[in-house]
């Protein structure tokens, strides 16, 4: 990060009206700057703009989740992101969370807030909120799992086969099954019944498990 140019940052974001109010905010800040915008983060990364932090919104028209569009930005280089949120969905709060984003903040929050976290995520700091602790800690639908059956479910949940999770965990298919009917029955008393493995693969993705999952493996 240069000192002359200060943080060069990328907004992912699909409402100009949004964009002009984080110009607003961050104009007061010398050394911030919007330079590239986009609403998705393939078109930001079509731009060929060098930037030092992504601000990404949640919920986006290209229907992308928030682990794709990271692991697509820290496949580009950019390991950086900052999330602004109306807060309205803490499903995809958790799974930006688990996919290893440095803060969640409320678009409501003040200009001189929206500053201070851009500036903490530009020094690669985690801000941690209410709001980012609430989503991940306090869903009554997020089953508890143990360490091995969040493994199971993310390898079932990003496509592998029954045989592939056994083989990749080096365990036997009739463990894995075992797993997953324990899965099942937590979420059902959760009150989040999946009674299909469509049903099994979007609670996954929702609840950050995939995340997850693609996180230790970066490790």
């Amino acid at each position: 990060m240069s000192s002359t140019t200060g943080v060069r940052i990328g907004v992912v974001e699909d409402h100009e009206l949004l964009i002009d109010g984080l110009r607003q905010a961050l104009g007061t800040a010398s050394d911030l700057t919007i330079v590239a915008t986009a609403a998705s983060v393939s078109s930001l990364l079509s731009l060929a703009i060098s930037v030092d932090l992504v601000v990404l919104d949640l919920s986006l028209p290209d229907e992308s989740t928030p682990h794709d569009n990271v692991e697509q930005l820290r496949s580009a280089g950019i390991g950086k992101v900052l999330v602004l949120t109306t807060g309205d969905r803490p499903d995809l709060v958790r799974e930006a969370a688990r996919a290893g984003v440095l803060g969640v903040v409320r678009k409501s929050e003040s200009a001189q807030a929206i500053c201070d976290a851009v500036r903490m995520a530009a020094s690669n700091q985690p801000i941690g909120t209410i709001d980012w602790a609430a989503a991940i800690d306090c869903d009554p639908s997020r089953p508890h799992l143990a360490p091995r059956e969040e493994e199971v479910l993310a390898l079932y949940a990003a496509g592998e086969s029954a045989d592939q999770v056994a083989a990749l965990m080096e365990i036997s298919k009739n463990t894995v099954n075992q797993y997953l009917t324990r899965i099942r029955v937590k979420y059902a008393a959760a009150g989040s019944p999946v009674t299909s493995r469509a049903d099994l693969r979007y609670a996954a993705r929702r609840d950050g498990f995939v995340s997850r999952l693609w996180w230790r493996r970066r490790k």
